[in-house]
């Protein structure tokens, strides 16, 4: 632990104030409460407040995406890619923040307005899915996510059916030279598919026995999977473990979709817990050792967390190690989950704020998070307000740089759609995760 603050102890620093807690010249070395200023990660310190309601945040943010990323009359193959890139990812944002906040206006029309405007471009093969390995059965698949989309707008059977058309594809069989075209996990394979089915199921409650049979065929094909020929699945050859790409997010949409195949795939779950390292944190797959690294949503001990939260009612004799896992996780969170990327969804700040409770009430037994008026959740967020953003880059301009792999949208990679989310939902005491636990 550092050397605390000579700050007293019930004055709660906001994010502006943390930060110009900061010399100018030793962003990477300057010591602020309990942690360094690292390479990756920035100090927790004394915990920061929020400046203004999430809800003003929330209106800030869906302005300036309508301002940033307007509306066009045509979108390039790179401009449409799914829920997870793309314009697509942006209607589907409005859209579920719609279900959220009925009366919310943005420039004097409601999200479902928005989120219409958004679907209206030309898109290529919105209409046609074909099987194809590079293109997958996934969040990031243009043709499925629109169609899925635009059935939970219509609320038509057609539309609906018109989804569904494609599920022997995603399904095979495939010709012997072909080969099994398609990975099993969330991102990219089947697993994103059983989200699908199951937003279509929640949003399309009058096609809801239509669904029946595709989801159990697509649940029994993922529960099937083998692929390193002991009963694991695995994502481009290697045992993944994180919500994206890996075990406990493949877990956590059967459960969810599912809930009687839980007892099932508790071995999986139990596992799992016992992966967990003596810091708390996870490991981000079986094959890459610098994986204990990283401590974010996407990899490490905060997406796990979520993912345990959601799974808990299903397994209630695991409660006991649930929570211990859940409470060894928080611990590393506080103390390695403040990241310099640009904050967002998978791979910032924002998204390892998702692992804390909400509010100050709940005191956890642990030593960095034994304070009963902090709220640690709120603490992360006070860092990723456009002001302290604003703030942290004047002090240093590498902290906080885009992380979206060069992309023009990339809708949990990316600080306005990540933020938008994050201000609708971070007073619920369990956040859901956008195209995770949201449907």
């Amino acid at each position: 632990m550092g050397k605390a603050m000579t700050t007293p102890s019930d004055h709660r620093l906001s994010g502006l104030a943390i930060l110009s807690a900061l010399p100018e010249t030793s962003l990477h070395s300057v010591e602020l409460g309990t942690a360094a200023w690292g390479g990756n990660h920035l100090p927790s310190g004394e915990a920061g407040t929020l400046p203004s309601p999430p809800l003003e945040f929330l209106q800030s943010s869906l302005e300036q995406i309508l301002k940033a990323l307007p509306l066009k009359e045509t979108y390039s193959d790179a401009q449409a890619n799914g829920f997870f890139m793309g314009y697509t990812g942006l209607a589907f944002l409005l859209f579920q923040i719609s279900a959220l906040r009925p009366g919310l206006e943005i420039f004097g029309h409601d999200l479902t307005y928005w989120t219409k405007r958004y679907m209206e471009g030309e898109r290529n093969g919105v209409d046609c899915f074909t099987v194809d390995k590079v293109q997958g059965c996934r969040l990031l698949n243009e043709q499925l996510c629109f169609q899925a989309l635009k059935a939970c707008l219509s609320k038509e059977h057609t539309d609906v059916l018109a989804f569904l058309s494609n599920m022997p594809k995603v399904l095979g069989p495939y010709s012997t030279e072909q080969g099994d075209p398609y990975e099993t996990e969330l991102l990219y394979g089947r697993t994103g598919v059983l989200y699908l089915l199951r937003m279509l199921r929640g949003w399309v409650p009058s096609s809801a026995s239509s669904l029946e049979e595709p989801i159990a065929q697509l649940a029994g094909k993922i529960m099937s999977a083998d692929s390193d020929g002991m009963g694991n699945w695995e994502f481009y050859g290697d045992r993944v473990y994180g919500p994206p790409h890996g075990d406990i997010g493949i877990i956590t949409q059967l459960v969810l979709t599912l809930p009687s195949l839980a007892p099932k795939l508790s071995g999986k779950v139990e596992e799992l817990l016992s992966l967990q390292g003596p810091d708390g944190n996870w490991p981000s797959s079986r094959d890459t050792m610098e994986g204990w690294e990283r401590v974010q949503y996407c990899h490490g001990a905060p997406g796990f967390v979520c993912a345990l939260q959601t799974l808990r009612p299903f397994y209630p004799e695991l409660h006991g190690r649930i929570d211990q896992a859940i409470a060894r996780g928080l611990e590393t969170t506080w103390s390695r989950g403040l990241l310099t990327k640009e904050p967002n969804l998978c791979h910032g700040i924002l998204g390892n704020a998702f692992a804390f409770p909400v509010g100050p009430k709940r005191v956890l037994n642990l030593s960095v998070l034994q304070a009963p008026d902090r709220d640690w959740r709120e603490h992360f967020l006070a860092l990723c307000t456009p002001d302290a953003i604003k703030m942290a880059k004047e002090l240093n301009p590498k902290v906080f740089e885009p992380a979206a792999y060069g992309m023009e949208i990339m809708v949990t990679l990316q600080y306005l759609p990540s933020a938008a989310w994050t201000w609708a939902v971070c007073e619920m005491p369990i956040p859901p995760m956008l195209m995770f636990n949201d449907v």
